[in-house]
């Protein structure tokens, strides 16, 4: 075999210990390192950032068109009625009604939550 092809050991001797093996815990740690360096750099920077709100001229559009009282938010109660009904009709089920008004108290919430 020629000295160009030759392959590397898996494991590599020096002067310090007869042997030397890279272990997964010492990458993890190695990795952790990196991990929370990154983060004290960010943390460190985030006081420094400064930006502007890009999306703040849109915050009206938003909340017309998704917010509480609004013609999807409608939309979608009066949707959530007739499928309310017809799950019922379809499987005799009572507990298809209690689903349609948890449903509906928690689009309530989220959609006042939006606007």
């Amino acid at each position: 075999m020629s000295d160009s092809i030759r392959r590397q050991p898996a494991i590599s001797f020096n002067s310090k210990r007869v042997m030397s093996v890279e272990t997964n815990s010492d990458k993890i740690s190695k990795s952790i390192e990196v991990i929370l360096a990154a983060v004290v750099v960010s943390l460190i920077l985030m006081g420094v950032s400064d930006a502007d709100d890009l999306l703040e001229s849109g915050k009206e559009v938003v909340n017309d068109t998704f917010g509480q009282g609004s013609f999807i938010s409608t939309s979608i109660l009066i949707g959530e009625v007739f499928m309310g009904m017809f799950l019922y009709v379809k499987t005799k089920n009572i507990l298809m009604l209690l689903g349609f008004v948890i449903l509906v108290v928690y689009l309530n919430v989220a959609f006042g939550v939006i606007g």
